[in-house]
């Protein structure tokens, strides 16, 4: 397996001014996978965003907030055999996007759960593979993350080392997507292939399902989430973190937004001008 733990960050920019200067530090800032000696890899890590910190090279402790973050248990990879690759490379192959879905569990040991990740993995996600642009799969599963039970975002806290932790919680199935976004959610939508649990399945909580348009290198056009009929992050107990998030994201083309809007109940809003010139379009509520 490519790694034994890996980092997720999800990321609001509170300064719509920032994007560009947020976007072209994330763009170098990527995901992170630890090997072992895991602890080892780890300590390192953490002693690098501090010495990165104290040399001024952390903008996003400037503009933005972190609506959820933690270590993750990477479970199992899927790839497209027509990729021709294995699923170790495919986090670090190029890609257009990410869907991405996050998941809380009620009762995280229970037989429903298991049967749960059983569908998802011999059904759901076999079938997810055929649609448009489905390059690959990984999954994930919470080992320390401010989504845990008793765990706050805000809490300035990335790792806790309390008992409050609650492992296996919530799963995460993140798709890896070499096609058009838009095009993989109409045909995945055609197919009838659902990753998100039903609203009257009352074993789980859909925290996050949206497609994430990857940051192409220096093009840093953003795009502003707004949240529309469904919840965004939510901490335990169902209070909403981030009900208005701004999220950034590659360059997309205007002809596409009236296609983008309303993707799994998010009005997705284009910014208007060129990568060279950030002026945020005014949001109306009800303009798509």
């Amino acid at each position: 397996m490519l790694a034994r733990r890996a980092f997720l960050s999800f990321t609001q920019v509170t300064d719509p001014a920032a994007h560009a200067e947020y976007n072209a530090w994330r763009q170098l800032d990527n995901s992170y996978w630890f090997r072992d000696p895991v602890d080892e890899c780890f300590a390192q890590w953490q002693d690098l965003a501090v010495r990165t910190f104290h040399q001024g090279r952390r903008p996003d402790v400037r503009v933005s907030r972190r609506v959820a973050m933690g270590a993750v248990m990477p479970v199992k990879g899927y790839v497209n055999p027509r990729c021709l690759i294995g699923a170790d490379a495919l986090p670090i192959c190029p890609n257009r996007g990410i869907a991405l879905v996050a998941t809380r569990l009620c009762h995280p040991g229970s037989a429903e759960s298991e049967q749960y990740f059983a569908r998802q993995d011999r059904e759901v996600i076999p079938a997810l593979m055929e649609c448009e642009g489905v390059a690959g799969v990984w999954a994930f599963v919470n080992e320390n993350t401010t989504l845990d039970a008793g765990r706050d975002a805000d809490d300035g806290v990335t790792f806790a080392e309390d008992v409050g932790t609650s492992p296996g919680e919530v799963p995460i199935v993140m798709v890896f997507l070499d096609g058009d976004l838009v095009r993989y959610r109409a045909d995945r939508t055609r197919r009838d292939v659902d990753l998100e649990p039903k609203p009257s399945d009352h074993e789980f909580e859909l925290l996050f399902s949206g497609l994430l348009r990857t940051i192409e290198p220096w093009e840093l056009v953003m795009v502003r989430l707004v949240r529309r009929g469904c919840r965004a992050f939510t901490r335990p107990g169902g209070a909403a973190v981030s009900p208005d998030g701004v999220c950034s994201f590659g360059p997309t083309d205007n002809a596409a937004l009236p296609d983008l809007a309303h993707v799994n109940g998010l009005d997705l809003l284009l910014a208007s001008g060129t990568p060279q010139r950030q002026i945020v379009r005014p949001y109306t509520r009800g303009e798509q």
